[in-house]
């Protein structure tokens, strides 16, 4: 019988979702790659995410990864595949920012790099059990002390692990000085 210890799953999907970021190919209106960019963003947010939630709490560091996603609809839990209302579930929120650039034409490193990283956030926190499959902001707002605790611990826990392959697997952001 194979054990594997809680830091062998994070370590596996860190790895498995920095991949993920690495392996991103989206061009912009002139047909020019910026999955490297998007990289390097996401390398950064990584890196400086501790210290936010640290310094601010998980809830507000959530929300200000939403107000920088910007997302025109609602963002769900998983179980809603297809929501009638235009919410947008978290395991889909990277792909439906990219449909939307690539039919504006406009595109924004910075805005899928941070949907990227709250997906890899909601995603384990759901994978853990501890958000019910919801958005983990929806989530946090409503436990206890104790329970926010336990969700701020295991997103830093998982972080440390991001971190550490974002920078090995990732390019440095240039005008970032990382």
């Amino acid at each position: 019988m194979d054990v594997v210890t809680m830091e062998q799953r994070r370590a596996r999907f860190a790895y498995e979702r920095v991949l993920e970021v690495a392996t991103l190919s989206i061009k912009d209106s002139k047909g020019n790659e910026k999955g490297p960019e998007v990289g390097s963003k996401y390398r950064s947010y990584v890196k400086s995410a501790p210290v936010l939630i640290l310094t601010n709490g998980l809830g507000q560091a959530l929300a200000f990864y939403q107000s920088k996603i910007k997302a025109e609809a609602e963002i769900t839990g998983p179980g809603e595949e297809e929501p009638a209302n235009g919410r947008v579930p978290f395991t889909r929120l990277p792909d439906e920012i990219k449909k939307k650039m690539e039919a504006s034409g406009e595109f924004s490193a910075d805005r899928l790099a941070y949907s990227y990283l709250y997906k890899h956030i909601a995603e384990w926190l759901s994978e853990m059990g501890l958000t019910d499959g919801n958005d983990p902001l929806k989530t946090y707002a409503e436990k206890n002390a104790l329970e926010a605790i336990l969700l701020t611990e295991e997103t830093i826990a998982l972080l440390n692990w991001l971190r550490r392959f974002a920078d090995a697997m990732l390019k440095e952001d240039e005008t970032s000085g990382d």
